[in-house]
């Protein structure tokens, strides 16, 4: 059977989100190693798009080069202004190799998109789709979701202090962003009656199990995002399913209060806590204010640790203000308007790209929640993305400026030639 050059792009463009969200979906040792057995996997398949996306289209490899070079020089940058304005800080050289390789490829895979078409599919989205439900399925089987009495995931896996989680916020971000693509699919004039019922069934289980993941922020975010996907009739619906899952959570919840507190105490306002987010986000703002260096140049990532003498996992939880930190408000705003700019001419040439798009806004709100520079693989892919689009869309309009001012014969104001008398101005 021949391999089809679409059926690779979007095997790529499903690969490019499995590689990030693999290691969300881990709730014991166990399933840690082999759940990063597919990270394997999904690089080889990005590297053989990007390599067949090459030679099919080599007036695109330049554009490729060019936006990893400049996540190159980003990371040059980082590391470069961390030495001068914290000599004694340690900065990961390979962290920061492996973020500038990962994100430059996500954005290689999304610019070979040809034009006319979406960036992400919607068989990519499926591809997806199916990929949460075999991971619920193996989470199942491995003891890491347990059905009987009340659905509740059974933590195994340690943090950096050596404490075994209540709750993962992995595991709310990975169903979320699978309920995000079912509303998509949902949201489709053209979907049949069936699929749409199906459709409503996805995002209410994968809602649900976002839900009892534990991870608040990442659970809100999902379900705000898929509320801004849906319509009228499918909303009406989504929410029938969401109060009938609460309705059975509830007839539960009576008996098995004692060992649901946890999830209750997460989501009950009464106990509602920021995990110093806070004060980490309070801590950033007195930092760019202290030193305007770092707010106008910026003082390389890893800065806000070393200024405050924090360990590494205490970063700024805002990827925003971590950017500004790290690479300035001149760098940070030249890159935000070059993908805001490219976000137009990706529109032109692909048409509308909901997948994309939503899911870009979904990683920026879960990123601004607690999120960081250097594990914000999809996001900066997808920036860099819009961003080469944007740069190409200034040369454009540079080059039609020379063509009509090129074209456009010269008038001398003086007309020495012209002996007809001049009106008088008074």
């Amino acid at each position: 059977m021949k391999l089809s050059y679409s059926i690779v792009r979007d095997l790529a463009a499903f690969s490019t989100i499995g590689l990030v969200t693999v290691s969300w979906a881990s709730t014991t040792e166990s399933t840690i190693a082999n759940l990063a057995t597919l990270r394997l996997g999904f690089i080889a398949i990005i590297i053989l798009y990007l390599v067949w996306g090459i030679v099919k289209n080599p007036s695109k490899a330049a554009r490729i080069l060019v936006g990893s070079a400049f996540m190159g020089l980003f990371a040059g940058y980082s590391i470069l202004m961390l030495g001068v304005m914290s000599p004694t800080a340690s900065s990961s050289f390979s962290l920061h190799m492996t973020w500038v390789i990962l994100s430059s490829s996500i954005a290689g895979v999304y610019y070979l998109t040809p034009a006319g078409k979406p960036i992400v599919s919607d068989r990519a989205v499926w591809m997806f789709i199916c990929f949460a439900l075999l991971i619920l399925i193996y989470t199942v089987v491995e003891g890491g979701l347990l059905i009987s009495g009340y659905p509740r995931f059974v933590y195994e896996v340690k943090n950096y202090e050596g404490n075994t989680i209540s709750y993962s916020q992995g595991i709310s971000k990975f169903f979320g962003l699978a309920a995000v693509f079912s509303a998509i699919i949902l949201s489709r004039s053209m979907t049949s009656s069936h699929l749409r019922y199906l459709c409503v069934g996805f995002v209410g289980v994968f809602l649900a199990l976002s839900l009892i993941g534990g991870g608040r922020g990442d659970f809100i975010f999902a379900l705000l995002t898929s509320m801004l996907v849906l319509r009228k009739f499918y909303l009406a619906a989504f929410f029938f399913v969401l109060v009938l899952i609460g309705f059975v959570y509830s007839s539960a919840v009576d008996e098995t209060l004692s060992a649901y507190s946890v999830l209750v105490g997460r989501f009950a306002a009464f106990s509602y806590s920021l995990g110093m987010r806070d004060t980490l986000l309070i801590d950033s703002f007195k930092l760019l204010f202290d030193n305007i260096n770092c707010f106008t140049i910026g003082c390389g990532i890893g800065y806000f640790q070393s200024y405050y003498h924090y360990p590494m996992a205490l970063y700024p939880h805002n990827v925003v203000i971590e950017m500004l930190i790290s690479f300035g408000l001149v760098t940070t705003a030249a890159l935000v308007l070059l993908a805001v700019s490219g976000q137009k001419r990706v529109r032109e040439r692909h048409g509308r790209s909901p997948n994309f798009e939503f899911m870009m806004v979904f990683f920026l709100l879960i990123s601004v929640k607690s999120g960081t520079i250097l594990t914000s693989f999809l996001l900066f892919g997808g920036l860099v993305f819009l961003a080469l689009h944007g740069a190409a869309s200034l040369q454009v309009s540079k080059r039609e400026k020379a063509k009509i001012s090129a074209s456009t014969p010269r008038t001398n104001r003086s007309r020495p030639f012209d002996n007809r008398p001049r009106r008088s101005r008074f």
